[in-house]
């Protein structure tokens, strides 16, 4: 390759870059999940400040979110483009990027958090001894798009071996998810991106759909990699024997919604984009976060507006009822490889870590690091981590994950109206350029150590109370346990759990005391009491 091609394949993957995280930034604020309170009621073309709400019911909080910042897509396709500098890139992703992820993530997707919880504690999503059997259903149910958003990447270090680009993209799947659709999804938009990526001349209306109907018996085949017999045999055992033909159906399910794209895309302009978005399944609620919904409409947008690409994402980021960061951020990686970065306008440069996604893009083809030899980044280097971080000062640097050092910039107290809990969210900046947002969540006690959860103002005691879980609630209680705990050790947990707090006088403290063990840790418990707690009601 001459230095001419290789400037205009980084000018590709440097726009490629800034057109995903563009898109996630405009589009997060109206996602359909965003909880946004604000004013913004409709997409602009600037960046917006704005505000959130955060923690559920019993962490409920405020957090603002300032014009430009990316969400989890972008992270995790950071995350990516670091470990592929490794030559071992899939162990430095599970072991390093994954595990760290969890305490800095903005929006993250459940499957991929639980499974980031599960590498923290040093296991496979997917190990049958090491996981329950509820866990590794989950696990392998989970077909949404955490997969597909963050694959771009491997598409530009692969520089054209499609083989090798399905086999790592299958790969970085299956670190989170397990069934076909997100798979075959991530691997039909990495073969998108490769196309868009080697050619030079303007791109065809509804050419990329075609190229990828004309080449599904090469894109659908299930990839071959080394020392995933394990995997395979649990994918088996899940599937009741039938992994690849479910695999088959999503292959299916893949090139009808191509080919409805390409039908709409060649009606040129008596295509209504929101009746074929809406056949794509963009609005349904019960599918549009899966990963081939996801897929379809980027590829559908992204040749629709193939001339336009400004515009194109303008018009996914601001869709209501839509998983807009996502298919924005997808969209703008297409648009941004056909385009490179002179399509961007002034005011989109502005995106958060622009610098860092230009050193990302100069890595490039170059200097490709030796085998991560760091060991893991537990679930108690995360402990270590939030700990130390209460008690640096501004400027301050501290050891964190990937990352060299980060150095503090920035502390903010967040707006909560619940009473003693205490939420501060902390700005760092990597060494490297990424900036992070940690909060950290604190409940204060009385005096006495015994916590007071409800409207008895000036008792410190809590009394004649009935425990009131429903199914929902014991399902989120459930999600509030560490992943590899076995499911009859956490109902007899939460049964005593139950019978303790129902007592007349109770001590918070003595209870999570008495309850740590090698399978839950303080921080872990104290998190399922609060949350019980939080679900008395007074008789």
């Amino acid at each position: 390759m001459n230095n001419e091609s290789i400037v205009n394949i980084k000018d590709k993957y440097f726009g490629s870059l800034l057109g995903a995280m563009i898109g996630d930034a405009l589009g997060w604020a109206f996602e359909d999940r965003s909880n946004n309170v604000s004013r913004n009621a409709q997409i602009q073309r600037s960046f917006l400040n704005w505000t959130r709400k955060s923690g559920g019911k019993f962490y409920l909080h405020e957090e603002e979110i300032t014009a430009g910042s990316y969400s989890d897509d972008t992270q995790l396709i950071f995350a990516t483009a670091r470990s592929l500098q490794y030559k071992n890139w899939y162990s430095h992703f599970v072991r390093i990027e994954l595990p760290a992820w969890i305490i800095y993530e903005r929006g993250g997707g459940g499957a991929t958090k639980r499974a980031a919880e599960s590498w923290s504690n040093g296991n496979q999503p997917w190990r049958q001894d090491k996981q329950s059997k509820e866990n590794i259903k989950r696990y392998f149910d989970a077909g949404g798009n955490g997969v597909a958003m963050r694959i771009l990447p491997h598409v530009f270090y692969c520089d054209g071996d499609l083989e090798e680009l399905s086999k790592q993209v299958f790969l970085n799947g299956i670190s989170t998810h397990g069934h076909p659709r997100a798979l075959l999804s991530a691997i039909v938009y990495a073969w998108a991106i490769d196309y868009v990526r080697s050619k030079e001349e303007a791109l065809g209306y509804g050419e990329l759909i075609a190229y990828l109907l004309q080449t599904k018996d090469r894109w659908s085949k299930l990839p071959e990699v080394q020392n995933n017999k394990e995997w395979r045999e649990s994918a088996d055992q899940n599937f009741g024997g039938k992994y690849l033909e479910c695999w088959s159906e999503v292959v299916l399910e893949i090139q009808e919604g191509l080919e409805i794209a390409y039908t709409a895309v060649r009606r040129g302009l008596l295509d209504k984009s929101w009746e074929t978005l809406n056949n794509l399944k963009c609005f349904d609620k019960s599918v549009r976060g899966a990963g081939t919904v996801a897929t379809l409409v980027s590829l559908y947008m992204a040749s629709k507006y193939a001339a336009d690409p400004a515009n194109g994402i303008l018009e996914l980021a601001g869709l209501k009822n839509a998983d807009t960061d996502t298919i924005a951020s997808m969209a703008g990686g297409i648009l941004g490889t056909i385009h490179g970065t002179e399509w961007i306008p002034t005011d989109w440069l502005l995106v958060q870590d622009y610098d860092y996604a230009r050193k990302l893009t100069t890595a490039l083809g170059y200097n490709t690091k030796e085998e991560n030899t760091e060991p893991l980044w537990s679930s108690s280097n995360n402990k270590r981590f939030r700990e130390q971080l209460a008690k640096i000062k501004l400027k301050q640097d501290i050891q964190f994950g990937p990352f060299k050092s980060v150095t503090l910039i920035d502390v903010k107290k967040n707006r909560t109206n619940i009473k003693n809990l205490n939420v501060t969210t902390y700005k760092l900046l990597a060494t490297e350029g990424q900036t992070i947002f940690i909060k950290t969540f604190f409940k204060s006690a009385t005096e006495d150590k015994t916590t007071t959860y409800e409207a008895k103002k000036k008792e410190n005691q809590v009394k004649n109370h009935s425990l009131s879980l429903n199914v929902e609630t014991i399902e989120n209680l459930l999600n509030v346990l560490p992943p590899n705990i076995k499911l009859a050790t956490a109902l007899k947990l939460i049964s005593k759990l139950l019978n303790e707090l129902s007592q007349e006088t109770i001590n918070i403290d003595e209870i999570v005391k008495r309850h740590v063990s090698k399978s839950i840790d303080k921080e872990q418990m104290n998190n399922l009491v609060n949350f019980i707690v939080k679900n008395i009601s007074s008789n």
